[in-house]
């Protein structure tokens, strides 16, 4: 049963060693919701422990430890370490509220849908995000980049959340998750150059592109650097799909705000996302959890197929 966040951050502070086990007994006692949102068996559990004696908060821990989701509990920590004051929500309104909202309503439900984390790694961020980043500090990374964000993105990092508990701090999103903002940006120094991909690229274009790659031996390092940020130039990468598979956001240009799935081997063409922008992306991938398409056996991959 999925306990409300009150009581779960009761279960944590006494588990982190915040609240003594006097403490917790006492609210114990004083809670009354907590019988009804608790199994029987777990809440006589609780009420019946000993909460007096040498081994008391250890046995404490251990009971906690049944109800406690330990990703949820890294994010609350993360959280904790990063305001430790308490966190205060942005107050911001964007043009993308109304989809914002849905997709905020839709995690919650798509976590649920995907108990057990069937989806291809979902059980690296188990459809967790981190609070959002703060307007300086997306404004203090576009600066230093000498970029603008496509609004889409920079109003989900603003009002739903920004990186998680996954490999590299991703957060809740396709393949393992989307990065932090700021994770990968330097790899580089790709991401201020314009953007020469496109979704209707042809093999002929693509190879013209990455001859250097089969002549990385004849060129010097410098120019093989410098074809490979004509390449990949205006790509803020968004996350991996595990090898040299990533999913990244078109930071300029006609296709600005779309999602663009890329090889770091230069072996596959640029394969673009059929949604106009990152939004549709990211929602496209709820709804392809929620409704099973991402959760039955050899399900497809939301990215290369």
């Amino acid at each position: 049963m999925i306990l409300p966040n009150d009581i779960k951050v009761i279960f944590f502070e006494t588990f982190n060693g915040d609240r003594s086990v006097l403490e917790f007994e006492q609210w114990l006692y004083a809670n009354r919701q907590l019988e009804k949102r608790m199994h029987p068996d777990d809440y006589l559990e609780l009420i019946g422990y000993g909460y007096k004696g040498d081994r008391a908060a250890y046995g404490l821990k251990e009971l906690l430890r049944k109800h406690i989701r330990p990703g949820e509990f890294k994010l609350w920590k993360q959280l904790r370490q990063k305001h430790p004051n308490g966190y205060t929500p942005n107050s911001i309104k964007t043009p993308f509220d109304e989809q914002l909202q849905r997709i905020k309503d839709k995690l919650p439900i798509a976590k649920n849908a995907d108990e057990g984390c069937d989806v291809f790694c979902a059980d690296t961020h188990e459809y967790l995000l981190n609070v959002p980043a703060t307007e300086e500090e997306v404004s203090a990374f576009e600066h230093k980049h000498a970029i603008q964000l496509p609004p889409c993105y920079r109003s989900f990092l603003l009002v739903v959340g920004n990186g998680g508990i996954g490999s590299r701090d991703s957060g809740a999103g396709p393949g393992y998750g989307l990065y932090p903002l700021g994770c990968d940006a330097d790899k580089g120094d790709y991401i201020s150059h314009d953007c020469v991909l496109k979704p209707d690229m042809t093999i002929n274009e693509w190879e013209s592109l990455t001859v250097f790659v089969h002549n990385e031996e004849n060129i010097s390092n410098e120019q093989y650097l410098r074809e490979a940020r004509t390449l990949f130039g205006g790509i803020l990468p968004l996350g991996t799909q595990g090898c040299t598979y990533i999913h990244a956001l078109v930071l300029n240009g006609p296709h600005k705000g779309r999602v663009v799935n890329l090889d770091y081997n230069y072996l596959c063409l640029p394969c673009f996302s059929s949604t106009i922008n990152f939004l549709d992306y990211y929602e496209g991938w709820l709804d392809a959890v929620i409704d099973g398409t991402l959760r039955h056996p050899n399900a497809p991959e939301y990215g290369y197929s």
